[in-house]
């Protein structure tokens, strides 16, 4: 990986909570991980926008029903992953 420095000024209190968030890390990753999770948002928000402006607020009820959706997806690979533990584990004699 080709490596650009950048020399950034932060307020001392962001600073010091940064490099606390970083914990044992290398500060320049944390924060080059926590650039690239804004650049990705950034995105998904300006390809809402782009849907929105085509077809319209997405409205609460759509929101509800994605959820919905979301979660019986979960609980189907929940059920799914249960059912294969028990073909694979092995059966008392």
């Amino acid at each position: 990986m080709t490596v650009a420095r950048l020399a950034i000024s932060l307020d001392r209190d962001l600073a010091r909570a940064v490099r606390k968030a970083a914990g044992k890390r290398p500060t320049s990753a944390w924060v080059a991980e926590a650039l690239e999770s804004k650049l990705r948002s950034e995105g998904l928000l300006a390809v809402v926008a782009d849907y929105e402006a085509e077809h319209g607020m997405i409205t609460d009820a759509e929101l509800a029903a994605v959820a919905h959706e979301e979660e019986t997806a979960i609980q189907v690979a929940k059920r799914a992953a249960a059912r294969r533990r028990k073909r694979s584990s092995p059966r008392p004699r």
